[in-house]
This record gives structure tokens, sequence and C-alpha cells, in this order.
């Protein structure tokens, strides 16, 4: 009982730092085996009961952790989607203003934060999920990463959000981005990881992606719809 509440303590002083996405993230790093990387997560805060659920979580109970994890991924989805449209709106025409500022940087946290909790769902619920994240320069001239960026939304939509896609700013002034940019090397744009592991380099069609996708994820749904080009 002491073990629990003080875990159960943990975590209520862990919401007031706002240090919830690093939990999350330290999860990955783990298992990426980078342990010099210091992220700045912190920023992006998540709520007391999410917290206290994934500090405490039994992973014994399978079903339990699953439903939890598959929860979370659709209130990041949610929320990203609330960011996105915040962010049009902050907006200034060429002019970036503190709010602009702000509200990017909590997206690049959100974003980063969705990735990862797809990977742990992965890794805990068998591969529900094809994982995708796509790295593009930021303000850098960039030729077709806006197109793959519009594919990649298209396939998580004709996938009924089975496969799911991340884009995130590799030029980010997050530490957390830095660490990514140098695991993966990301030095060509734009850059696809897929499920983590398998990179591919350059700008790829709607077919092109999923054709990848059935190389290395052969179960997904894609793989059984003919999608021409």
């Amino acid at each position: 009982m002491e073990n629990k509440h003080t875990k159960l303590m943990l975590a209520v002083f862990a919401v007031i730092l706002m240090i919830g996405i690093s939990f999350v993230f330290g999860y990955m790093l783990a298992s990426l085996k980078e342990p010099v990387i210091q992220t700045s997560l912190s920023q992006d805060q998540q709520s007391l009961e999410a917290l206290i659920l994934t500090s405490n979580l039994d992973y014994t109970n399978t079903s339990l952790s699953c439903a939890i994890l598959e929860a979370g991924i659709g209130t990041l989805s949610n929320n990203l989607n609330e960011l996105s449209n915040e962010l049009n709106s902050a907006m200034s025409g060429s002019v970036v203003t503190p709010q602009y500022s702000q509200l990017s940087n909590q997206l690049t946290y959100t974003r980063l934060n969705f990735w990862v909790l797809v990977q742990r769902t992965n890794e805990e619920c068998g591969n529900k999920f094809v994982n995708l994240l796509m790295f593009y320069p930021g303000s850098s001239t960039c030729n077709g990463c806006v197109n793959e960026g519009q594919e990649l939304a298209y396939i998580s939509y004709i996938s009924n959000y089975t496969t799911v896609a991340t884009v995130l700013n590799a030029h980010a002034n997050v530490s957390a981005v830095s660490a990514l940019d140098r695991y993966y090397n990301v030095t060509t744009f734009p850059m696809l990881v897929i499920n983590g592991k398998y990179i591919v380099k350059g700008y790829l069609t709607t077919p092109q992606i999923i054709q990848y996708i059935c190389k290395y994820s052969s179960s997904s749904d894609l793989c059984k719809q003919n999608i021409s080009s």
C-alpha cells in the first residue's frame, strides 16, 4: 500500500510540474537505447487522471492497458486538430506573433507525444497501427513535403485511421526533435519513418507509400486495397 501511495503522490507532483509528456517519451527513449537524450517535453500537459493511470498501470491486465492507451491516442488526435486550428487563427500575415510561437511549440510537443504513444500502444497491444513519422525542414524549401503530408492524411483516412501519420519539423528548437534527428540521421526531406524502424527518403506518392507500408507491415488493411496513382 505504501508503495502505491508513493507512486500516486509522485504522479500528482509530476503533473504539478507539467512533466507528463516526459514520462511517455522516456519510455520510448529506453526502447531506442538513447540514454543521452534529455527532453523539454514538460511544457505539454496531461490530465492528472491520465498520468495516474499511466504511472500505476498494471500491464498484466492487457485489455485495460490497451483501452487506456488507445483512448489516449484519440484524445491527442483531437488535441492536434484543435491546436492546428488555433495556430492557423493566430497567424498574422507574415508576422510571427508570440502567441503563434507558443502554439507552434505546443503543437510540436503534442505531435511528439502522439507518435510516441502510438509506438507504445503497438508494443503493448500487438501492432494495432501503422505508425508513420514524416520529417520536414520547417521554413526551408522542400520539394514534395506539403504534397506528401497531404498523401499521408489521405492514407490515414482510407485506412480508417489504422494507419496514423505524424509530421514533424526537423528544425524545431526542441531537444527531443534534435534527438530524433540524430537517431534517424535526418538529412533529406521529406523523410518517412515507418513503425519507428524503417526509413524512406524523398517524396512519395500515395501508391508508393502504401507499397512501403505493405513491405514492412503486410497485415495492414491497405495491402488489400487497390490504390491507383
